[in-house]
């Protein structure tokens, strides 16, 4: 299982805000897809997936701040589309 966690997404940053989850649980996701758009104090990101798979169990939705590193989605990586 693959820990998607919260990047960090500039020198200061210290958490984010998920703004919204362009996927839902049971999709299969592939590297390069947009999964999130995550809201820095700076700016509103869409984040790419760094990895293949079928996004398990989303841990933290949208509205929700996150700090950096903090666990927000799980990623099998042995699930075939």
């Amino acid at each position: 299982m693959y820990e998607v966690t919260m990047p960090k997404l500039g020198m200061a940053m210290e958490e984010g805000e998920i703004v919204e989850w362009h996927v839902e649980e049971g999709d299969y996701i592939e590297e390069g897809d947009i999964v999130i758009t995550i809201m820095t104090d700076k700016a509103s990101v869409e984040i790419e997936s760094p990895i293949t798979g079928l996004l398990k169990d989303i841990q933290k939705g949208a509205n929700e701040v996150v700090p950096v590193g903090e666990v927000i989605a799980l990623v099998d990586l042995d699930a075939t589309p």
